[in-house]
């Protein structure tokens, strides 16, 4: 019987452990044993049900077979390399190139699995031996996210709404959305913004308005934007997507995007910068790809993943475009929503976790039949 031992921490609301969740849980219904070494960070749990849990605590306890390869899912300066075992390292960036100590970590690693051929090209680029570097793509919940939810309870929401859903770090470029939606619309549009943010940097929530207010001051004449920054619970993430009619994100650069393919799923519009890796889903007949002026240095900002990206380069999308696909979709809702059905019916087709643990156990059958 196949099997693996996976390091990987799935309590939280990181996007390594949303990924970390459901491919486990589609490894073991695909009857592939897993041994759980499940790690712990400093951010929020994502809330996850006591049945999700005992699941989760029972892989914990599985007996582990030495001959398993050794699957660790995290940033790969923090790969360990197990002597007498196959150690496969999961890992992403979002910008065009890896520093030094990642790719040495990478390359003490027998594999290393990308989500994205974006990925795979700036590894390599960057020193990574060609042989080691795998794509697997991530996916998404088709039945978790989907269209017709009761939409969650957003006080003051009103009129068409947009939706963002994003970390609060400068790669984000949510500075570049307030500006797009705050010049485009003013209060006569029956329109809102809604940003769901998460805080993994806990900066104080002083802070973080004050950062808002640098973007975006409220006044008579400007649109709704609603700014949420509470931790919404796993099982009301789904209807949070049911909320909006388009997704927004002019992200600077992305390891996978689990928002906009889980918006996807959830049969909404998306707006997206036309650059990195969520174009692995991502194309111009299923969503509205934003174009980028040029690829810029990433700057430091304060935040300790600047150590990854200081010295590569990442997205800057035009504002200008911005404001052409909003208003686009705002008064274009029917052809929109078409836009969003076929953006589910494609991730549906080849992007599900189902098809991403599917990939994994064939690997892992190449594996063991090549006596690795």
């Amino acid at each position: 019987m196949l099997g693996l031992t996976y390091y990987g921490h799935v309590n939280d609301i990181s996007g390594y452990a949303e990924s970390n969740r459901n491919l486990i849980s589609q490894l073991v219904s695909q009857g592939v044993q897993v041994k759980l070494y499940s790690l712990r960070i400093d951010l929020p749990n994502a809330g996850l049900s006591p049945k999700q849990l005992q699941f989760f605590q029972r892989l914990t306890q599985t007996s582990e077979d030495l001959r398993w390869p050794v699957l660790q899912s995290m940033i790969a300066p923090a790969f360990r390399v197990f002597p007498g075992r196959y150690n496969i390292g999961l890992t992403m960036i979002e910008t065009n190139g890896l520093a030094p100590a990642w790719v040495a970590a990478c390359n003490r690693m027998d594999e290393i699995w990308v989500p994205s051929h974006f990925n795979r090209q700036g590894f390599i680029a960057s020193g990574v031996a060609e042989e080691k570097v795998k794509v697997m793509p991530f996916g998404v919940d088709g039945e978790r996210f989907r269209p017709g939810l009761s939409p969650l309870d957003i006080p003051e929401r009103k009129g068409y709404t947009f939706l963002s859903i994003f970390d609060w770090r400068p790669r984000k470029g949510f500075e570049f959305l307030l500006q797009a939606f705050s010049e485009e619309f003013t209060s006569k549009d029956d329109v809102c913004l809604v940003l769901k943010v998460s805080n993994t940097a806990k900066l104080e929530p002083a802070r973080l308005r004050r950062e808002l207010n640098r973007f975006y001051k409220p006044a008579p004449h400007k649109p709704k934007i609603i700014f949420l920054d509470q931790v919404i619970g796993y099982a009301d993430m789904p209807r949070l997507y049911s909320s909006g009619d388009c997704f927004v994100l002019p992200t600077r650069g992305e390891g996978w995007n689990l928002p906009a393919i889980e918006a996807m799923a959830s049969g909404l519009p998306v707006i997206c910068t036309a650059w990195s890796a969520h174009l692995e889903y991502m194309n111009y007949t299923n969503s509205f790809l934003l174009n980028m002026e040029r690829l810029e240095q990433a700057k430091p900002s304060g935040f300790w993943t600047d150590q990854f990206y200081n010295g590569f380069s990442w997205a800057r999308p035009s504002v200008k475009h911005l404001r052409m696909l909003m208003r686009w979709v705002y008064q274009n809702r029917d052809e929109a929503k078409a836009v969003g059905a076929k953006a589910r019916q494609d991730v549906l087709a080849n992007f599900t976790w189902a098809h991403s643990a599917a990939r994994i156990k064939e690997r892992l059958n190449q594996i063991a039949n090549s006596g690795l």
